[in-house]
């Protein structure tokens, strides 16, 4: 994104700027007894999928990635990952535009 500021001489100056999301992990539980693990994770880009390209965000942890659908409101995003035998340590969530939480996971 480009920011741009008109002096009354007619000077410009133009500043490229980045613009990302911000990621919080709102829920991460691993239940041994399921071997499931849940991940919400929500993006503070709020944009509406028939207005915008809306955030991808991807899970990993370990040497494995997962995508997150969205679920709910737009911003919030749902895994449940069954079959994960180990708790990992901690999780990481990416975001398609920029943002990134990592979390570990309560015992």
């Amino acid at each position: 994104m480009s920011v741009t500021a008109t002096c009354p001489g007619g000077l410009n100056n133009i500043q490229s700027v980045n613009v990302t999301d911000y990621v919080t992990l709102e829920t991460i539980t691993w239940t041994p007894a399921t071997q499931r693990l849940k991940v919400i994770a929500l993006t503070s880009d709020k944009i509406a999928s028939n207005v915008a390209e809306i955030p991808q965000l991807t899970l990993r942890f370990g040497a494995s990635s997962f995508s997150i659908p969205q679920s709910g409101v737009t911003g919030r995003y749902e895994i449940s990952l069954d079959g994960i035998a180990i708790s990992p340590a901690f999780v990481t969530v990416i975001s398609s535009k920029g943002g990134m939480a990592t979390k570990g996971i309560p015992d």
